[in-house]
């Protein structure tokens, strides 16, 4: 690209003219004029903030965090600059470094919501409980009627084994936005009540709400399923022809990407749309569907499928067997149903008070049993860490 023919002639009209290419997306040009104005007056700490924000989004993370820690040591209080290298070092996975600088950040700007959100984020990746609860209470004091940060707030005391103190956070929530599905399920949960799944609405309200940042988090919870699952299963999938698969709540499409060397036909069902938009970018999905699992599983014609997969997604259901059910009925001879649980000790399935669901092994194996599925694999693994906690469940397949 051609560096820009304008000559400013100053290390301010350079700065300006950078600022004019960043606003028109240009940031490769944006780049090479703070580079200008840099070089004229080294000491231009906004100059040094935007030449980070430009490499930030050329995708340059290490050199975009030099140039934030340029501007911080000549202007350590620069708000810009805080923040933005705060946000390098969440994606590099060091709460650590990130946590000063959004501290410093909210003390400078305590009416700004996202930061507080950030600071509450990164404290809780810390495990310090108290000082989470801080910054979401003043995130929560900046937006008094939105949902989220009263989840976090709940979320911590979940974290902490203090249900009680969570019903108070839902029961707040629920003065503000009393129709929630999202909330009287998580205030169900809390009170440990017994329910056989949500209520309707919230798991497309739960999943929507996180498609943006949701690769994001998974990484930060070392979560494995997808690929551990996809490993299980790949052995017992034919090559020709392709076999035919149904990735059950297939999310932005983690599992579909594992499968895609096999060759195989798939089809992605989730309830988000907003997931869906993110699956298909994936460009691994022959089919994506908006619809609720159990329908979808139906709605194939009987002995069609090779394979029904479900990574992480029976955690939102609590009585499977309308699932077996439908998997055995869809299922060709020889097809795999496989997925994973989180893992309950005894019993049969249980709410807990994250608002997810544990199942116990025996439970799956009766279901397996009154369907006419036969045991493949039952293995016990770690679903991601929460809380700095390591989550167990099961690795579960059953063929037709």
């Amino acid at each position: 690209m051609p560096a820009p023919t304008e000559d400013p002639d100053t290390a301010e009209g350079w700065y300006s003219l950078g600022n004019e290419r960043q606003d028109e997306g240009l940031d490769d040009l944006a780049a090479k004029c703070y580079e200008r104005a840099l070089r004229m007056d080294p000491g231009h700490a906004k100059a040094w903030n935007n030449l980070g924000a430009s490499r930030y989004k050329l995708g340059r993370g290490q050199l975009a965090a030099d140039a934030y820690r340029r501007a911080l040591e000549i202007e350590p209080s620069l708000l810009q600059s805080l923040v933005n290298l705060a946000r390098v070092y969440r994606e590099l996975g060091d709460a650590g470094k990130a946590e000063p600088l959004l501290a410093r950040a909210a003390a400078l700007d305590p009416s700004n919501p996202e930061t507080w959100e950030a600071l509450g984020r990164v404290r809780v990746q810390l495990g310090q409980s108290d000082p989470a609860l801080e910054a979401f209470r003043a995130w929560m004091g900046c937006e008094p009627t939105r949902i989220d940060p009263y989840l976090h707030l709940a979320g911590v005391e979940i974290a902490r084994r203090n249900a009680a103190a969570a019903e108070q956070w839902f029961l707040g929530a629920l003065k503000h936005h009393p129709a929630n599905p999202m909330l009287a399920h998580m205030l169900a949960a809390s009170r440990g009540e017994a329910t056989a799944k949500p209520g309707d609405g919230y798991v497309e309200q739960l999943f929507d709400g996180m498609a943006q940042n949701f690769d994001a988090q998974l990484k930060h919870l070392g979560y494995q399923v997808p690929g551990l699952l996809a490993r299980s299963i790949l052995p017992l999938l034919r090559r020709e022809p392709r076999a035919r698969v149904l990735d059950l709540g297939c999310g932005t499409g983690f599992l579909g990407a594992e499968l895609a060397p096999s060759g195989a036909e798939i089809t992605g069902v989730d309830l988000s749309a907003e997931m869906l938009k993110r699956a298909g970018a994936r460009g691994v999905y022959a089919h994506l569907v908006k619809g609720e699992l159990v329908e979808q599983m139906r709605a194939a014609p009987a002995a069609s499928l090779d394979a029904i997969l479900a990574a992480d997604v029976f955690v939102y259901l609590g009585d499977l067997d309308p699932a077996f059910e439908a998997a055995a009925r869809a299922l060709a001879p020889g097809g795999v149903f496989a997925f994973s649980v989180e893992a309950l000790e005894r019993g049969e399935f249980a709410l807990r008070p994250n608002g997810r669901y544990a199942h116990a092994a025996d439970y799956l194996r009766s279901l397996a049993v009154r369907r006419g599925l036969s045991e493949h694999r039952m293995e016990r693994i770690e679903v991601r860490v929460e809380h700095g906690v390591a989550v167990e469940g099961w690795l579960a397949s059953f063929l037709r």
